[in-house]
């Protein structure tokens, strides 16, 4: 090993020591704490039982924005299965369409997912929201969309303050 590969090896380190720093103040700012791990005042690392049952509703945010309808129609089914599987336990999933995804939600389109949309509403445990901007962008309006929806000012926003409030991030 050479002088030099030292010193290459030397920045190595130091550009993976750099980027290790601005994942972790990224992750804390971008990714809350589980209110489960923030009470109670522990370490942060384990759960207590008071802590779990004061936030004993599991709740998601389900992140749809690819265009493809196989995808749509995996993260439909993904949000059923969790529905399913948890049986009598209490949850709430909120499912927010914005971007080329939104197609799929749409009363005009022939192979929408209606019918799979309309399962999940029934079980009282999802609503679904979509992105104005995303409407907008693409001419379309709130009689365009499949029953039930609630129009946000932005999908990814809407995403952000899901996070915030504690909701878990899925993004099938």
């Amino acid at each position: 090993m050479t002088a030099s590969d030292v010193g290459e090896l030397g920045g190595k380190r130091s550009s993976w020591r750099s980027l290790a720093v601005a994942f972790a103040v990224f992750s804390s700012v971008v990714t809350p704490a589980p209110r489960a791990f923030a009470q109670a005042g522990n370490s942060g690392n384990v759960p207590t039982a008071s802590s779990t049952a004061a936030n004993s509703q599991l709740r998601a945010v389900f992140h749809f924005a690819d265009g493809a309808r196989d995808a749509v129609m995996r993260g439909l089914q993904n949000a059923q299965n969790g529905v399913h599987a948890l049986g009598n336990e209490p949850a709430r999933f909120v499912i927010v369409v914005h971007g080329p995804a939104l197609r799929w939600f749409r009363r005009q389109e022939r192979a929408n997912v209606g019918p799979q949309l309309a399962a999940l509403l029934d079980t009282r445990r999802v609503e679904w929201r979509v992105c104005r901007v995303t409407l907008e962008q693409n001419g379309w309006s709130e009689s365009d969309l499949l029953p039930a929806a609630t129009v946000v000012a932005s999908g990814t926003l809407e995403i952000l303050r899901l996070q915030q409030q504690g909701f878990a991030y899925f993004r099938p």
